[in-house]
């Protein structure tokens, strides 16, 4: 397994890189092009916490009290997970979540763009 160094959200992470694929499969030519333009484009992954921070206190709203200021005490990113796609780029990352720690959260971005924020087993 590879993995990524890389400042998100403010602080330096490190993230496991998964290629879905079959046992004894190789890795997806269009599964290389997905991670590599998501690595390109990484604002796009910046700017999603905007949008975390909506869903989390809009589908979580009574476990905060007040403006999440550190994403980090809630949400920590652990892998960026590339799909199988037949027709579009497919790449989540996948996050522990403080709140739900068997199912964690994750982002799913589609073409390089925030498409889905949600439990993990739903983006899977």
């Amino acid at each position: 397994m590879s993995k990524l160094q890389r400042s998100l959200w403010g602080r330096n992470v490190e993230l496991e890189i998964v290629y879905d694929c079959y046992d004894g499969e190789e890795v997806l030519p269009s599964q290389e092009e997905a991670f590599s333009l998501i690595e390109t484009n990484w604002n796009t992954l910046e700017d999603a916490l905007i949008s975390l921070t909506d869903y989390l206190t809009t589908h979580d709203s009574d476990k905060f009290d007040e403006k999440i200021t550190n994403i980090f005490k809630y949400i920590i990113p652990r892998t960026l997970f590339i799909k199988r796609a037949n027709k579009d780029r497919m790449v989540a990352l996948m996050c522990d979540y403080r709140f739900d720690p068997e199912e964690g959260i994750a982002l799913l971005f589609v073409n390089e763009r925030l498409s889905l924020i949600g439990p993990q087993s739903k983006i899977l």
